[in-house]
Parts: structure tokens; sequence; C-alpha cells
């Protein structure tokens, strides 16, 4: 059984949507994971689960601002190209 969350923790490391995660992220989603599918425990897998996505959702705002203020700087020094590109 550990084997296979060993395999389905690689498996699901491997896809494109995990990969982007941080770190932290990444060890949390793996511990939801084998929760849910070793331990067998729903209740579990489904706080941990809501956990990193409140995470990701805060992540979400400050990079959205990140953006808007590289955007703004770049348009101040007269450099819209890149600007321009980041905001897409």
């Amino acid at each position: 059984m550990k084997t296979l969350s060993l395999l389905l923790i690689f498996l699901f490391s491997q896809l494109p949507c995990f990969s982007q995660l941080a770190g932290d992220q990444k060890e949390a989603l793996a511990e939801a994971l084998y929760t849910e599918e070793v331990t067998r425990d729903p209740e579990a897998a489904a706080a941990q689960y809501e956990k990193i996505v409140m995470a990701h959702r805060q992540q979400r705002a400050h990079a959205a601002t990140v953006l808007f203020r590289l955007a703004e700087t770049r348009r101040a020094q007269r450099r819209t190209s890149p600007s321009m590109a980041r905001m897409k």
C-alpha cells in the first residue's frame, strides 16, 4: 500500500499543475493525497485540500498585484513592450 501511495505521489508530481506549486504546497498536496488514498480519511483529506486552495487564492491575489505594479513601473519607464507582454 505504501508503494502505491509513493507511486501516486510520483505520478501526480509529474503533472504540470503540480510541478508549478511552491515547495510547501507540494508537500501539503502529497500529504493530502496520502491521507486520501492510503489512510482513507476523506474528512482529513478534504480539510488539507481546502487549506491548499486557500493558500493558492492568497498567492494569486498577491501575484496579480505584483504583475500590475510591475507593468505600471515599466510604463513609467516607457518600456511598454515588456509590461504588455506580462499583462497577457
